[in-house]
Order: structure tokens, then C-alpha cells, then sequence
């Protein structure tokens, strides 16, 4: 995944969880389950996918919504 695609999603996700804030240390969590999440979701899939893509469609979609899935896991705040 390109630094492009990951930003790209990275900010689709905080519009998903109404994350208005920036913070360096959300960012990164969030950077992380992007990776992460890029390489569960290609292998359950058989295939490589640019999920930052708009023609990517249901897959974007099944993308985010499996990192929000994993940040459940993970509590994180707005900064104080």
C-alpha cells in the first residue's frame, strides 16, 4: 500500500468515527490498523486490493468497516 492510499483511508476512517480531531498518536493508531487490516482483508480475499480506490466499491466498505471492528478492541479518546 502506497503512503497515498493508506492516508486516503486513514481519513475515510476517522470520517467513519466522526474523529475531528488531529493527533499524531491517533493517527499512527489508526495507520497501524489500516496495515493491518490491508493484509488480513487481501488474504481472506485471495487477492490484492487498492481499497483506497472509489471503484473498489463493497470492498472499501468491508475495509473499513473490519478496521472499525478492530479499533473496538482498542479504546481511543479525544485528547485532553
Amino acid at each position: 500500500m502506497t503512503e497515498e492510499s493508506k492516508k486516503i483511508l486513514v481519513e475515510k476512517l476517522k470520517q467513519k468515527l466522526n474523529i475531528t480531531w488531529n493527533d499524531e498518536k491517533t493517527d499512527r493508531k489508526l495507520s497501524d490498523i489500516v496495515s493491518d487490516a490491508e493484509a488480513v482483508m487481501n488474504h481472506k480475499l485471495g487477492a490484492e486490493i487498492d481499497y483506497s480506490a472509489p471503484e473498489s466499491g463493497i470492498g472499501r466498505t468491508l475495509f473499513i468497516n473490519y478496521c472499525v471492528y478492530a479499533l473496538s478492541l482498542i479504546h481511543i479518546s479525544e485528547p485532553t
